[in-house]
């Protein structure tokens, strides 16, 4: 959620603490020894040494004042999910879209831990879920395994100094359609506390077999290639069907 704005996580490291085969402890850099140290940051550390520490260059909240974040959630709907899939493909190929702003959009199956994907108290949860899905009383779903697939999605606005906020892009995902949930970044909440909202609270281990894939690109063309439709077909193959025994968290 934070690349768009500060990089990758590898971008702040500083030193790897490491052992190597003759089993000596060393300190690299990417002054002292570059091509291990890049080796380590982009490849399989264990086929190089063993990594025991490394060192990060931490980020100040006070750099970025006035930054703003938000946390949203619909019901699944394929519709919804390609009208949030167009605002993203959108942005992506804007050149002058402004790299302050950063959002996702994952949609995951029925039966996840809702407590676990919202940022804030269960109490807060409570009160923010519509009152025909959770009353405390004739309407009680048990959030630790939410019988709705969501589309939750995150997004930010990073304050580089004198920076002037619009709300144009918050305010389009908001009207996608109607959110189930919805949680802003207080005014003053510094940007340690915002990025803390998109954190996954729980171990992200499954007990299934699963498959876990990451695909990157270079296209500029998602739009006129249709990928949105595609993309939103692919998912609903998984999500639409009840008990299919599939799960998706995408």
């Amino acid at each position: 959620m934070l690349a768009r704005s500060f990089g990758l996580f590898g971008d702040y490291i500083v030193e790897l603490d490491i052992v190597d085969y003759n089993g000596e402890a060393q300190i690299i850099t990417k002054e002292n020894n570059p091509d291990l140290f890049y080796g380590f940051l982009g490849g399989s550390p264990s086929n190089l040494r063993v990594l025991t520490h490394f060192k990060v260059e931490v980020q100040d909240d006070q750099k970025h004042k006035g930054s703003k974040g938000l946390w949203i959630a619909f019901l699944y709907n394929q519709i919804t999910l390609k009208a949030l899939l167009d605002i993203l493909v959108g942005k992506g190929q804007d050149p002058k879209f402004e790299r302050n702003y950063d959002f996702g959009v994952n949609t995951v199956s029925r039966g996840i831990n809702l407590t676990d994907y919202f940022p804030g108290p269960v109490a807060e949860l409570k009160d923010k879920l519509p009152r025909d899905i959770f009353d405390g009383d004739k309407n009680s779903i048990d959030l630790l395994h939410f019988k709705f697939a969501l589309i939750v999605v995150y997004a930010q606005w990073v304050n580089f100094g004198n920076d002037v906020y619009s709300p144009i892009l918050f305010n389009r995902i908001k009207s996608t359609s109607v959110p189930l949930i919805t949680k802003e970044s207080a005014d003053g909440d510094p940007m340690s506390k915002i990025a803390s909202m998109w954190l996954f609270k729980s171990d992200r281990e499954y007990p299934y077999p699963y498959v876990k894939r990451t695909d990157t690109t270079k296209s500029t063309t998602f739009d006129i290639d249709g990928w949105s439709v595609w993309f939103s077909v692919r998912i609903n193959q998984l999500v639409f069907v009840v008990g299919n025994g599939l799960w998706v968290s995408s």
